[in-house]
């Protein structure tokens, strides 16, 4: 049996939206409110992480990018995770 549901109320041009949306994918519409929450979920942790960032004293943000751009600059070196 699957996951328990239930009925949300959006505006017809809404339904009507994810409906094409639906079906120009394959999927449900269901499965295209599971994509559209986990993407409002993932920009709602990047917001907060940027707000972090901006919040941090000048010395330790600079501190971390030129530790992240230390990353960045050994990120396409083509060696494995593993190696």
């Amino acid at each position: 049996m699957g996951a328990p549901t239930t009925t949300v109320r959006v505006s017809v041009d809404t339904r009507d939206r994810l409906r094409r949306l639906s079906e120009r994918r394959g999927v449900s519409t269901g499965a295209i409110l599971d994509e559209l929450a986990a993407q409002a979920e993932e920009q709602d942790e990047v917001r907060e992480w940027a707000e972090d960032l901006r919040s941090l004293p000048a010395d330790q943000r600079r501190a971390y990018e030129e530790e992240l751009a230390d990353w960045e600059a050994v990120a396409g070196d083509g060696l494995s995770a593993n190696a």
